[in-house]
């Protein structure tokens, strides 16, 4: 559980160096990267990557299930 986790947190300091490095964008140094968005693209990673961990996780079970040793 712990890795998904850490690559939502990973894909959000991401985010916020990118946006700190590109900040002011605009004029009126206003960053078209809003907080909102960065929270909105953390969520989205989180949700994808454990989506991903628990089929992952399925597989192998799967995969556990119908292995069986051979002799050589």
């Amino acid at each position: 559980m712990l890795v998904p986790v850490i690559g939502a947190l990973a894909g959000l300091v991401g985010s916020v160096v990118a946006a700190g490095l590109a900040t002011p964008v605009s004029a009126d140094g206003e960053s078209y990267i809003t907080r909102e968005l960065l929270w909105s693209a953390a969520g989205t990673v989180l949700i994808v990557s454990v989506l991903m961990w628990l089929w992952a996780a399925t597989v192998a079970v799967r995969q556990a299930r119908v292995w069986r040793p051979r002799g050589d």
